[in-house]
Order: C-alpha cells, then structure tokens, then sequence
C-alpha cells in the first residue's frame, strides 16, 4: 500500500523537497518575526499594509519561498497599491535572477491585472519586460507557467500549474498540483 503512491503524492514531495533545497534570496526583515506569517489573516494582512514597500517585498518573497504552505495570499494586499508599485517592483524584477523570485513577482503583477488596481496588460513596455524575464529558460516549467501568466489566460493557469484553495485561511491554506499538471509534465518528459 505504501508503494501505491499516486502521482500527485509523488509530484508532491518532489517539489517539497526541492523548495527544502532552494536558498533563500530574501531573509525576513528586521523586526517581523515568523509569528507574523501565522496571524489571523485579517489582522496579517491589516499589519502587512503598515510596512514600507521594500519590506512588504520582502516580507512577500519570504513567505512565498520559505513557509510551508508558501503564503501567496500576501500578493493581494500587495497588488492592490496598484500603479503606485509598478517602477518599483518592475526595478525588482529586472534585478532578479533566481527563477522563484521572477515566478512571484510575475504573479503580483497578474494579480494586479486581475484586480484591476493597473492595467498591467496594457502597459506594452511592462509586458516585454515580464514577458523577457519569464521566459529566459525555455525549458523550465517557471517559463511555461509565466508564458501562459502573460498570454492572459488565468483558467488555463489554474487548471495546469497550481490551484489554490481560497476558502481556506492562514497555515491551512493548501497549494496543490492538478491531474492536468501532472499529465502535462508527463506529456512533456514522453514527448
């Protein structure tokens, strides 16, 4: 029974001991502690906004990268500044060269798309911009997921990369792969 592992128990601890193996590139700021990941998230959310930009991002990147489960519902606060973070998080991108960086920067900005806080799809010079970095290694499945980020379509996204299950808060908010993923991975190894 133990050896009847399925695909999606194999995807997934391939991918949590690959993001157990990746390096930090953003430690947690001075002054907030790891405490701050496990608030209710209202109250999250409401002391996030307090911080300056710099330390949102960072705050963003870290628990993105280096909490179990990764706290992407910090791109929502982030991405609703809207046009006021634009240069600045674009500046972050272009410095950035670590492909889980690129990836979350890449979602605040559809977030923000989505929100309509910018009309980041609009905005033909950002697009180049994201559309260069996201796709700088062609194999990866960061290029491919950012390449479909950026051709606008959010469905196809959800359904092949990861879906995220809303309706929970906090540390009880789960990220899993879809059967649509792990058929697609496959195609692309057979294929």
């Amino acid at each position: 029974m133990l050896l009847q592992l399925g695909a999606k128990a194999v995807v997934g601890i391939i991918l949590l001991i690959l993001s157990c193996c990746t390096p930090s590139h953003a430690g947690l700021p001075k002054g907030v502690s790891n405490k701050f990941f496990w608030m209710p998230e209202k109250q999250r959310n409401a002391e996030f906004e307090k911080y300056d930009l710099d330390t949102q991002y960072r705050i963003y990147i870290y628990g993105s990268q280096q909490i179990e489960p990764p706290m992407i519902g910090l791109a929502w606060p982030l991405a609703r500044e809207g046009g006021r973070i634009v240069q600045p998080l674009a500046a972050k991108l272009e410095s950035a060269d670590h492909d889980l960086t690129i990836r979350d920067i890449v979602f605040v900005f559809r977030v923000m798309n989505d929100l309509g806080t910018y009309d980041v799809a609009g905005d033909k010079s950002l697009m180049n911009k994201l559309r260069e970095k996201g796709q700088r290694d062609k194999g990866s499945l960061l290029a491919d997921s950012n390449s479909r980020y950026l051709a606008g379509d959010p469905g196809e996204i959800a359904q092949k990369v990861v879906t995220i299950d809303s309706s929970c808060t906090g540390a009880s908010r789960g990220v899993r792969l879809t059967s649509q993923a792990l058929r697609s991975q496959r195609r692309r190894r057979l294929g």
